[in-house]
């Protein structure tokens, strides 16, 4: 299960099941937003999908994840991320994942 968001007030959670495909797809994404540009994660159509915008030419000025639940709810929610993300951090993160499941392609 993957918690795509939570705050003190709310916490909802996800059930999604990943493939190894898709933490390739991830790894893709965190090279590109490290180097400043957006990304898109999860375009299937069979889990929601994720947005990272980490420009400064968006409406909020900062990095912005949105989730768009195309499958279900069809709810589409925006979080300004005012402090800048480490994507080295989700590189490592990424990278524990891989080790502790081996998915085969």
């Amino acid at each position: 299960m993957l918690r795509l968001w939570s705050a003190p007030d709310s916490c909802d959670r996800v059930e999604l099941y990943l493939n190894a495909y898709d933490l390739d797809s991830w790894a893709e994404v965190l090279e590109s937003v490290a180097a400043g540009g957006k990304a898109t994660w999860l375009e299937s159509g069979r889990t929601p999908r994720i947005m990272i915008d980490p420009t400064e030419k968006n409406e909020s000025g900062c990095t912005e994840v949105s989730v768009c639940d195309v499958t279900s709810s069809q709810v589409f929610v925006t979080v300004p991320i005012v402090v800048q993300p480490d994507w080295s951090a989700h590189r490592q993160m990424l990278a524990a994942v891989r080790s502790r499941f081996q998915l085969e392609r």
